[in-house]
């Protein structure tokens, strides 16, 4: 009897979102994942399609080359990448009216709203999914994605077998309805899960992903003018996204950007932070902090801040 070759190819981004369906914090196992799919046939080929953007932080590069690990080290999938497409501005239309409307941020105001759009994964998927066609027999998909329609018709056409590996949240009807077996991913949640003693490689997997998957570059760090002193106010924990900058009190802000004023911050967030630097050296010769007291005279600048950190 001939053995049946599996290809898998996986959508990332549809695996990554929906996997909260099961509930908001759960994380699955990709080496898991392959374990189960592989008890009634192994897997010839499998890989992971994904977009990034423009620097990859390393714990994501992590994530991938544990992807590509044999087991038992890792699931041994074949990690395609492509980039992830960022724009600023959000065009919409009203679903009663029809006009076009701009999205726009609450607190900072139409500017700052950006878009990220994951690019060329579908593309990726369907031209090997056809491109080796004749080197397999069954097709895995692992995506729930309508666009892929038209290349699972001709996979059918060419006499493939067709099968999902999906969760419930998301996926096609009309790919549902093309499959010749669906496994749900739902039914056996529990034993995919990730687990904290499994050590690096699947620990910090989906960690990373959920992460990465929303995750836009992040500005880049503006230069401090050097001084013989200074003395400004900074968060006690720097915020972990884009950069800020933090400004003195004015009483109807307003007035200068054309926005609402930002809501304070805790008190408790922030130290004056005083430096004093030697002249022509660029390290400070001290630095002293003090608790901001009770009384906030802070804001922070509205027309600095970038939507994705509201």
């Amino acid at each position: 009897m001939a053995q049946n070759k599996v290809l898998w190819l996986i959508d990332a981004a549809y695996l990554v979102n929906a996997q909260r369906s099961i509930q908001p914090d759960y994380l699955f196992d990709y080496l898991l994942l392959r374990t189960h799919l592989e008890r009634e046939s192994p897997i010839w080929k499998a890989y992971y399609f994904n977009s990034v953007p423009n620097n990859v932080p390393i714990q994501q590069s992590h994530f991938h080359g544990w992807l590509s690990a044999a087991p038992p080290h890792g699931p041994q999938i074949i990690v395609k990448l492509y980039q992830l497409r960022t724009t600023r501005g959000a065009r919409g239309h009203c679903s009663l009216c029809h006009d076009t409307v701009m999205a726009s941020c609450p607190r900072c105001g139409p500017d700052t709203v950006v878009v990220q759009k994951q690019v060329g994964v579908d593309v990726g998927i369907v031209t090997l999914a056809l491109s080796m066609a004749d080197q397999y027999d069954t097709l895995v998909l692992s995506s729930g994605d309508a666009d892929l329609i038209d290349a699972i018709d001709e996979l059918l056409r060419r006499g493939k077998r067709f099968e999902l590996l999906c969760f419930r949240e998301g996926c096609a009807n009309d790919l549902q309805a093309r499959a010749d077996r669906i496994h749900w991913i739902d039914d056996f949640a529990d034993e995919v899960r990730q687990r904290p003693d499994r050590g690096s490689g699947s620990g910090r997997a989906a960690v990373a992903e959920v992460a990465i998957a929303s995750a836009a570059p992040a500005p880049a760090t503006p230069t401090v003018p050097q001084q013989t002193a200074s003395e400004t106010w900074r968060p006690r924990t720097p915020p972990s996204s884009a950069p800020r900058t933090w400004e003195p009190r004015i009483s109807d802000r307003s007035q200068h950007t054309g926005r609402a004023p930002s809501p304070f911050l805790p008190t408790d967030q922030w130290v004056k932070v005083t430096e004093v630097v030697d002249v022509g050296s660029a390290e400070p010769a001290s630095v002293t902090t003090d608790p901001l007291p009770d009384h906030g005279d802070l804001i922070v600048a509205p027309d600095r801040f970038h939507s994705e950190v509201c």
